[in-house]
């Protein structure tokens, strides 16, 4: 009887063993995976940042209406277009 209560004991303790190290590499991959999703909301978070700055810019009519003319040389009626082309030292 004292062998089977043995047995079962070392069963037990092995089993628990196993589950204390798959919990052990779980967590390992959790922290890992957390240190990337960090990074990810990181870089979200600047990009973020500067969507909100370009949405703002944007957001005035004037800009806008600047940045087409330098895109395109867009001249309106009366106005004069000048282009400054660097020396060619």
């Amino acid at each position: 009887m004292r062998v089977f209560v043995h047995i079962g004991l070392i069963a037990l303790a092995l089993a628990i063993g196993v589950q204390l190290y798959r919990l052990y590499t779980q967590q390992g991959d959790l922290a890992e995976r957390l240190s990337v999703l960090e990074s990810d909301v990181s870089a979200l978070a600047s990009e973020n940042e500067a969507l909100s700055g370009d949405v703002e810019y944007f957001s005035d009519e004037h800009n806008i209406a600047k940045e087409f003319k330098s895109l395109f040389n867009f001249v309106i009626p009366g106005e004069e277009l000048y282009i400054i082309v660097p020396s060619s030292n």
